[in-house]
């Protein structure tokens, strides 16, 4: 299982779609890449298209909007983090995470910013910090 899960993180893509190819066909052959593919992919495609039904009622509702708003920021600096170090370790979280959550919540909810180019401010002063202590 090692070695098909190890196969699976190098091809590029999901890797709950590589890792259900790699396991489908070693256990059945193409009709097993095909049913574990429908398996991994159908449950979260219907999830969420349920939930984009009712997207619309939830997102008019002000704690609605406001969890979103805030979860949008966690997902801003979870997503800099995370394409900066390649991993994100929450046992490792340090004050200046924390800081740049503060700043990124900052900017998104108060001053109304692009989530995108939050994501860009902090990858770029992820980046200064890394270029400055590192000379």
């Amino acid at each position: 299982m090692l070695d098909l899960v190890a196969i699976a993180q190098s091809s590029p893509g999901a890797i709950a779609i590589n890792g259900a190819i790699v396991v489908g066909y070693q256990l059945a052959g193409l009709p097993g890449v095909l049913v574990s593919v429908l398996g991994a992919v159908l449950p979260p495609m219907a999830i969420l298209s349920l939930a984009s039904v009712f997207y619309n009622a939830f997102a008019s509702n002000p704690y609605i909007a406001s969890l979103l708003g805030g979860m949008r920021a966690g997902v801003a600096v979870l997503v800099s983090a995370f394409f900066l170090s390649g991993t994100i370790d929450l046992d490792q979280v340090s004050f200046r995470m924390v800081c740049y959550f503060a700043g990124a919540l900052f900017l998104l909810r108060k001053m109304k910013w692009n989530p995108i180019l939050v994501m860009v401010l902090c990858g770029a002063c992820e980046m200064l910090f890394y270029a400055l202590t590192h000379l």
